[in-house]
């Protein structure tokens, strides 16, 4: 995957040299995969669900300059917390990516291509394994579609 993103990168921007922050922002993962991780980590549904709205609640300006002059760590976390934040419909995507990637393991799947994509989805720093990972995926989608998509207005009213 790494090596994926690097020749991607050299394709779009040429034979440039990466700093250090830029590699590190280039291959970390997205804002709503790191939520995820850290959500599945917590040991009950109802922790994730009350954490829901903090998720999707953009820091505030002193946060973010609190953050920024204590070298990153924000809200009292240390140099090893970041502020991240996404949308409903982000964390919903990942976990989508997520179950997809479930179902295509216990379908036995296309193993060469994202074989380890694959596998970091599916054994992630959150210590859920087979149906347990799966039942919490399912649950944490259930409730982000419907406390938080169904309540948005829907498109296509014909008025840009």
């Amino acid at each position: 995957m790494r090596e994926r993103k690097r020749r991607s990168y050299a394709a779009v921007v040429g034979r440039a040299k990466l700093t250090a922050e830029q590699e590190e922002a280039l291959l970390s993962g997205s804002a709503a995969s790191r939520i995820l991780d850290m959500l599945l980590g917590l040991e009950a549904h109802e922790q994730r669900v009350d954490l829901l709205p903090d998720c999707f609640t953009p820091p505030s300006d002193q946060e973010q300059q609190a953050a920024s002059s204590s070298g990153g760590g924000g809200a009292g976390g240390g140099e090893d917390s970041d502020l991240l934040w996404c949308s409903p419909l982000q964390l919903l995507n990942e976990i989508d990516v997520r179950l997809k990637a479930v179902s295509q393991q216990g379908s036995g799947g296309d193993g060469a291509a994202g074989g380890g994509q694959r596998l970091r989805l599916l054994q992630g720093v959150h210590g859920l394994k087979g149906q347990a990972y799966e039942a919490a995926l399912v649950q944490l989608g259930a409730v982000i579609q419907g406390q938080w998509l169904q309540s948005l207005p829907r498109g296509g009213g014909g008025r840009l």
